[in-house]
């Protein structure tokens, strides 16, 4: 049972307000396509008689006001008397701003509210009651104006008696800004944890405090056990005199003392042991509990983040003269609250890129065989330990060509570098500060900063974004970001006798290879998997150690990937998967080359955990530089009888299809570029 005797009836309006405002938001939104309007204006309806009634109770007739007017509306739609078209929708879904702004305002201020938006109110509500007798605003004109900028809300309480669904969306036609979407590091600031979680804690506290009162019985049973272990070598030196001086008897009793003693220690010694092993595994199950929990406290589902997309979508749809819609999958999935915060602005400027810049004008859609509509669906999961975001649509994709031209105009590349310069090389200017594809700016684009926006929130949590796209098809960006901020599960190698750990969401897979199994080319190491050769590069070599003068004959590996290319780095053996808490390196050593972070193991030592996206850069660096340190020795020079053929192409496709149906078929075979 929730204790809401702290709440007063005023907050318990507006925690109704922020609930059912919710619902009538995406329930507005997904009438705007329904293919069933009576069955889907019902929850609507039953939204706003909640909300007509609450206010009811603390006595703001200008809410109960304009939520009766709403509720006829939706009546009139779920009768089927009314079907309401865009314009409709956007009168109602500010009408929802309004009473959202009402709620804010505090009891004080809703009588001044009230009289300065009087004649706003009564334009909605007359708005509403025109709709319910079928007299349906023609243009987006028609729809009250929204709701003027709202107070600072008054501070929440620390912890919230019952999770409260997503909030409404604030003002949605107004996106934020870049620089005031971002975590505010403010420790004072107010965390919501749910009551059921506070409980989870409080009892695994209470847990964890009466596992401590084992600890006087252990320390008792220690001591008694260190007396019987005193008493020993008294024992020991009474059994050495007796044998000197002749007395076998003597001799005997004392052994057998000896004998009983040792014995009650090592019954005493295997008791506590038994003990010990009980109670470090409760203690290891409880702390991951704990851990668990307070991660879990941490989390939000996405859905609390994501409450104005779908508005904001369609908002910006129509302001363009576009129809879309948003599908988001996997609202539920639970998100670090502080990642979520740093979420918003960077798929702001995604889902507004893919309103403009994605999804074509109308007749171009119609002309190409596509609906009408643009679909836009935003996919939330937890995949390999991280949060994986793709944004799609079904719009006309990125003409590389057009950004290869603004390479060349800006002065980025030559045009013979340029030309030469593959899909996804192109597709990584797009993230550059102030590069844009349009020539004009306008209110929605061309200013060249959403891009950057994502790339430089990505870099500050380390994560990673790519982009596919085609032409005619559509594109989709996918984002990997860590699921905290704090702890990251991490593999752990060993390298020139040294621990190290690689985060593992930036691993695509590890693997075992034998010597044979590296193949070298044109100076190049690599090793063919799932249909991929991967580059290899000594791990020692980009941190710096001298090689191993005896090569092994396997080789353990970690496989990594950029945006283009994947890259396997290969370590002395694997250590094991650990969960780090992440602790920054001193800002007194600046920027530390391939180094991440630092972490402590369970055993009390340090070490470091990899920049990996510092290592690829440093793996590059060794390969365009020629200064590759082969791991296997060059293949000595073949004696064999077999036939020899030289391969000449200057693709490196080319060659190596040649190669293998060359070797298969008993060659043996060289390759040449020239």
């Amino acid at each position: 049972m929730t204790d809401l005797s702290s709440f007063s009836m005023f907050d318990l309006f507006a925690t109704e307000v922020e609930t059912q405002g919710q619902q009538l938001t995406d329930g507005l939104l997904a009438l705007e396509n329904s293919t069933d309007p009576a069955k889907d204006a019902e929850p609507l309806m039953r939204a706003a008689h909640s909300i007509k009634g609450a206010a009811r109770v603390v006595g703001i007739d200008c809410v109960v006001t304009l939520a009766h007017a709403m509720e006829d509306a939706f009546v009139a739609a779920q009768q089927g008397t009314v079907v309401l078209n865009a314009e409709s929708i956007d009168a109602l879904l500010a009408g929802v701003d309004l009473i959202d702004a009402i709620s804010k305002q505090g009891e004080e201020g809703i009588a001044t509210f009230a009289s300065e938006n009087q004649e706003r109110l009564d334009s909605a509500a007359e708005t509403y009651r025109e709709i319910k007798q079928g007299r349906l605003p023609e243009s987006a004109a028609a729809a009250p104006p929204a709701p003027a900028p709202e107070p600072e809300p008054a501070p929440e309480p620390v912890v919230e008696p019952v999770a409260t669904p997503a909030p409404a969306p604030e003002a949605p036609v107004a996106e934020p800004e870049p620089a005031a979407a971002g975590l505010v590091d403010d420790p004072s600031r107010v965390v919501r944890v749910t009551a059921e979680s506070l409980s989870r804690l409080l009892g695994y506290a209470g847990e964890a405090l009466v596992q401590t009162r084992w600890s006087p019985k252990f320390i008792e049973a220690q001591r008694s056990l260190r007396r019987h272990r005193i008493g020993l070598p008294t024992l020991e030196e009474d059994l050495r005199r007796a044998i000197q001086e002749g007395q076998p008897d003597r001799a005997l009793d004392i052994l057998d003392r000896v004998q009983a003693s040792s014995a009650r220690t090592d019954g005493m010694l295997a008791e506590q042991m038994t003990q010990f092993d009980n109670i470090q595994q409760q203690m290891t199950r409880l702390a991951g509990k704990l851990y668990q929990e307070v991660i879990a406290s941490r989390m939000r589902p996405f859905s609390d983040g994501a409450g104005g997309f779908a508005r904001m979508v369609r908002s910006v749809g129509r302001s363009l003269g576009k129809t879309t819609s948003l599908e988001i999958v996997g609202e539920k999935t639970p998100v670090d609250r502080d990642i979520l915060e740093k979420l918003e602005a960077p798929l702001t400027h995604l889902l507004r890129n893919a309103v403009d810049h994605g999804i074509e004008e109308t007749e171009d859609r119609l002309a190409a065989g596509k609906s009408q509509a643009g679909r836009i669906q935003l996919r939330v999961q937890h995949a390999a330990g991280m949060l994986s975001i793709a944004l799609e649509d079904d719009g006309g994709g990125i003409d590389v060509e057009s950004i290869r031209k603004k390479v060349i105009d800006r002065g980025y590349a030559g045009a013979d570098m340029a030309e030469q310069m593959s899909r996804e090389e192109l597709l990584e200017f797009l993230f550059l500060p102030g590069f844009s594809t349009r020539e004009q700016v306008s209110e929605t684009s061309g200013r060249g900063v959403g891009l950057d926006v994502v790339q430089t929130m990505l870099q500050e949590v380390r994560g990673s974004v790519r982009i596919e796209s085609e032409v005619g098809r559509g594109t989709t960006f996918r984002l990997q970001l860590p699921l905290t901020l704090s702890v990251i599960p991490s593999l752990l190698v060993e390298i020139d006798g040294e621990r190290y750990a690689f985060p593992l969401y930036r691993i695509d897979h590890c693997l075992h290879v034998d010597a044979d199994e590296i193949e070298q080319v044109e100076g190049q190491q690599y090793i063919a998997t799932n249909d991929v050769n991967v580059g290899l590069v000594s791990s020692r070599q980009v941190l710096e150690y001298q090689e191993s003068d005896a090569p092994p004959t396997s080789y353990s590996i970690v496989v990594v990937s950029s945006r283009s290319e994947s890259y396997g780095f290969i370590v002395d053996r694997f250590l094991g998967e650990r969960d780090l808490v992440i602790r920054p390196m001193s800002a007194r050593l600046g920027k530390v080359p391939d180094v991440y972070a630092t972490a402590v193991t369970e055993d009390g030592l340090p070490l470091i955990v990899l920049d990996v996206d510092d290592m690829i850069h440093s793996a590059e660096q060794i390969l365009s530089t020629g200064r590759l340190v082969h791991v296997r020795p060059e293949m000595d020079a073949r004696t064999s009888s077999r036939p020899r053929i030289l391969v000449v192409d200057d693709s490196i496709t080319v060659r190596e299809v040649q190669r293998r149906l060359l070797e298969a078929a008993g060659y043996d075979v060289e390759v040449a570029v020239d």
